[in-house]
């Protein structure tokens, strides 16, 4: 409520036609609550106060135990640590995923058997992100329901295409692929729910790796 409040200078409730103070889902960074707007079903990802102001502090904390654990000099193990901070606070940057998400879902929308939620900027800010609801199964409770080995190669086949359109077209990857982003649609599609951690390829990465 707060951070609705401090967004938009209203509550949940001023702005949707109802609104699910529990939430459905829960992630590192936020929650995802569901609403509803002119018959419209939507997934309201809100983040929690303060991360964003705690990642530099709490890298701090870590690299001691990283320097130790992992036998790296200093100045190697600073430029990961530093890769890692950067993305980090790109996740923390609502504005930004939301402006990639619709990027990279108009990039990608004639791939085969791939979907992603139309976003709402106008009803989105720094720490709060709105789109459209997508019903389906997360992939593990897809791999549950013991689906046809010709089911399982049509959904593969999609995220292997997702990904090889990303590297080679658009030179930038999602590049956070926890099961919980992607959805498996009642009618056998596979949805992509979030675009918080994206890496670009430079051509100095991209042509050692794909000459």
């Amino acid at each position: 409520m707060r951070t609705f409040t401090k967004n938009f200078g209203k509550t949940p409730e001023n702005i949707f036609d109802s609104f699910n103070l529990n939430s459905s889902n829960a992630a590192s960074i936020g929650q995802v609550h569901q609403a509803m707007l002119n018959g419209k079903k939507l997934a309201i990802k809100i983040q929690y106060p303060g991360v964003g102001d705690s990642i530099s502090s709490d890298l701090k904390l870590v690299k001691p135990f990283a320097f130790r654990l992992l036998g790296m000099s200093e100045r190697e193990l600073n430029i990961y640590i530093k890769e890692v901070e950067e993305r980090l606070l790109e996740e923390t940057d609502y504005e930004l995923e939301v402006k990639r998400s619709i990027e990279f879902s108009e990039a990608c929308k004639n791939l085969d058997h791939v979907v992603f939620p139309k976003y709402y900027p106008e009803l989105s800010g720094k720490r709060i992100i709105t789109m459209d609801w997508i019903d389906g199964q997360h992939l593990k409770e897809f791999l549950q329901t013991n689906p046809s080995q010709q089911l399982r190669n049509k959904i593969g086949q999609a995220l292997w295409d997702f990904y090889n359109f990303q590297q080679h077209e658009l030179r930038a990857v999602h590049a956070d692929p926890h099961p919980g982003n992607f959805m498996i649609t009642p009618d056998e599609n596979l949805g992509v729910i979030d675009f918080g951690c994206i890496k670009e390829m430079p051509d100095d990465f991209y042509y050692p790796f794909f000459p």
